[in-house]
């Protein structure tokens, strides 16, 4: 089986370049790519066609569960998965995330290996 491609969509510079590497560096995932905005994220998706889409929460210009619910909504011959990253877990937020389409909401603080792992998971 191939590695899952992931397309990482974070707007903080440092967090989405430290954990670009952790991806980069496990052997089940390749970085497809990157995006800092949401709009730049949903270019992106229809480039590259990645397999997971993993979207910071909080983006500017189009925000994550909005990007999340548009990938969602595309044609199902595009295929890719989202996950969420965000600082912040509430109920309104899982709510919302749920009902936009994605798979899981991860923990922004969590270890970047644990992220990586999860994202493996979530790709199967």
């Amino acid at each position: 089986m191939g590695r899952i491609r992931v397309l990482l969509v974070d707007g903080h510079e440092g967090y989405r370049a430290g954990l670009a590497r952790a991806i980069e560096d496990h052997p089940g995932l390749e970085l497809a790519g990157e995006a800092s905005d949401g709009r730049e994220a949903l270019q992106q998706v229809l480039g590259l066609r990645p397999d997971l889409v993993v979207l910071e929460v909080r983006l500017g210009k189009l925000g994550g569960i909005d990007v999340c619910r548009t990938i969602s909504g595309m044609d199902d011959q595009l295929q890719s998965r989202t996950v969420l990253l965000t600082g912040e877990r509430n109920e309104a937020l899982m709510t919302a995330a749920a009902e936009a389409g994605a798979l899981a909401v991860l923990d922004k603080s969590a270890a970047r290996h644990e992220l990586v792992e999860r994202l493996v998971e979530l790709g199967v």
